[in-house]
């Protein structure tokens, strides 16, 4: 019974979701300059970025916003991405 009631507690955490993307405060650069105030959803990027998904407000919908369109975005404290023309060797 121990057994069961174990398994049981281990798969209703397991499948009651780790839901940790959520949308934090940010701000993103467009390419006039102009600096908004966003919600941005962190999805915490292992390579650069091509884009990203945001809100106005809290319960604002939802906009998707292309790198090509965006000088500069980041989430207040944690990170900041932007986009550069740089010469190589």
């Amino acid at each position: 019974m121990k057994k069961q009631l174990f398994f049981l507690l281990v798969a209703v955490s397991f499948f009651s979701g780790y839901s940790q993307i959520g949308f934090e405060e940010g701000y993103f650069i467009d390419n006039n300059g102009e600096k908004n105030h966003c919600f941005i959803k962190n999805i915490d990027w292992r390579n650069n970025p091509f884009g990203f998904v945001y809100k106005k407000d809290r319960e604002g919908e939802i906009h998707q916003a292309d790198i090509t369109a965006v000088r500069e975005f980041g989430i207040n404290g944690e990170y900041k991405y932007l986009r550069a023309t740089v010469k190589i060797d």
